[in-house]
């Protein structure tokens, strides 16, 4: 048994299923499987959707060819979509009268962003 400085984790060399680490999203210990010796997010959606963000949010960061593809898919989604934002203001009538209304404070503009 070592612990890896990078992570602070103990590494177990003879892969013990019953080690637990806490999760990188939600904090929450789980046992990583014994596939994925490197897991770092547990199973639970909300923290895999947090994954999936991280790896999108460095792959943008880090390949060019990635994030001119997903420029371009944005683009022609807009395009074959051109009435969605107006469907969406008529479907949510709330989200629309909020975004009339004028902010005059730090605060107002904090509680809207809040909602």
């Amino acid at each position: 048994m070592r612990t890896i400085a990078a992570t602070g984790f103990m590494q177990f060399s003879h892969g013990d299923p019953t080690m637990t680490r806490p999760c990188a999203c939600c904090g929450e210990p789980f046992e990583p499987r014994l596939q994925v010796p490197d897991q770092t997010f547990c199973t639970s959606p909300d923290c895999q959707r947090g994954r999936k963000r991280e790896w999108q949010r460095a792959k943008l960061q880090s390949d060019p060819g990635y994030r001119i593809n997903q420029h371009a898919v944005q683009q022609a989604w807009s395009q074959r979509n051109p009435d969605y934002w107006r469907r969406y203001r008529e479907a949510q009538p709330d989200y629309s009268d909020l975004s009339q209304q004028p902010m005059t404070t730090t605060a107002g503009a904090i509680a809207w962003l809040i909602l």
